[in-house]
């Protein structure tokens, strides 16, 4: 039951970035929807969730959900591709090492909320997980002097 519910949470999130249009979805708007999603599929609210999660989390290490995270990790990937290919400036080129780094280290900050029963901020959990994923994903604000040198090549 557990491996299912993370295979279709994995599923609905490898699909929304799918979907994401790099023309009409900024870097910033991808990243802050990602999270909200992210939150509400793996920060229980319904009993029978909280109840389920920290068994999820205990088999944090079953091949079964090795392989979510690293289909997440490549759905990460594709999507920064993507804004890159279509001059979204913003989006830092990344190994696929480097995303897999984000995604377990974002994994591991739900995981110690919900496996550890941590009570925790909603708000100042976002603003965090904002901090890693920009810190890995988004280039500061690129000068016009960058803009203009990708926009001669």
């Amino acid at each position: 039951m557990i491996v299912h519910y993370h295979d279709a949470t994995v599923e609905r999130l490898v699909s929304y970035l799918k979907s994401a249009d790099p023309c009409l979805v900024s870097a910033d708007a991808l990243i802050n929807e990602f999270i909200a999603r992210l939150l509400s599929e793996y920060l229980p609210e319904e009993k029978w969730r909280r109840i389920l999660a920290p068994i999820g989390w205990a088999m944090d290490q079953d091949p079964r959900l090795v392989d979510g995270r690293i289909a997440l990790a490549e759905g990460i990937f594709d999507v920064v591709d993507r804004y890159i290919d279509a001059n979204e400036y913003r989006m830092k080129r990344v190994s696929r090492e480097e995303v897999l780094v984000l995604v377990t280290s974002i994994a591991g900050c739900i995981r110690g909320v919900v496996f550890n029963g941590f009570i925790y901020d909603r708000d100042k959990l976002i603003t965090t997980m904002q901090k890693i994923i920009f810190a890995i994903l988004i280039n500061p604000t690129p000068s016009a002097e960058q803009i203009n040198q990708d926009i001669e090549l």
